[in-house]
């Protein structure tokens, strides 16, 4: 079962595992073992790669469903990130603008240099919390939501990101322990409007 966070009427809050499908209808997607936890329906606001972990937010009925659905369009719904880097940026901190372009074919994103049908802006900025191992901790916040757009952002430059607990990111042979205080001490969360009376809740969990 999921670690839920919080729950009312409305929403559940909860940390969706690495390996598990934030959305979709088969009985290990997040949707699924909500339902089995809280009972009623469980609507998808937003999504999470499967190799990515984090916190994630479930409306429980339509209209909170199209109140948070609209929330995720804006910078009333903020959505942090923890990645780790091959390789350390240049700049410990900035922000990244490209253009993306989603092959629906071949399901995966590019960046382009000029725009046309199709392709959409991409914009997020990071802060490097810790260097090790020729590695580098960042928090990503993004500005839009495009699809695998932090990987595909940092990879074209030449920085491949993966999650902090994404299976096999691990140790490389000479490294034992990988950027460990900062896995310990970092927080990862998202905030949202409450569907009712409009005020912001903010959901957090350690890493």
């Amino acid at each position: 079962m999921p670690e839920i966070l919080y729950a009312d009427a409305a929403v559940a809050v909860c940390v969706k595992p690495v390996g598990a499908l934030s959305e979709g209808d088969g009985e290990n997607a997040m949707p699924a073992l909500l339902r089995a936890a809280l009972g009623g329906e469980v609507y998808p606001v937003h999504r999470l790669d499967q190799p990515a972990g984090g916190v994630m937010v479930y409306a429980r009925t339509k209209p909170a469903a199209a109140r948070l659905s609209a929330a995720v369009q804006t910078e009333a719904f903020g959505k942090e990130y923890l990645a780790v880097l091959d390789g350390c940026p240049e700049a410990r901190e900035d922000a990244l603008c490209d253009l993306l372009f989603f092959d629906r074919q071949k399901k995966k994103s590019y960046v382009v240099k000029r725009a046309r049908a199709g392709v959409k802006q991409a914009r997020l900025s990071y802060r490097v919390l810790e260097t090790a191992q020729e590695r580098a901790l960042v928090r990503v916040k993004l500005d839009t939501g495009r699809t695998h757009q932090i990987r595909v952002q940092f990879s074209s430059r030449g920085r491949l990101s993966r999650p902090p607990s994404a299976p096999g990111w691990g140790p490389r042979p000479e490294a034992q322990r990988p950027l460990p205080r900062a896995r310990r001490r970092l927080i990862r969360g998202r905030c949202f409007p409450r569907t009712r009376s409009g005020r912001y809740r903010r959901s957090e969990n350690t890493m």
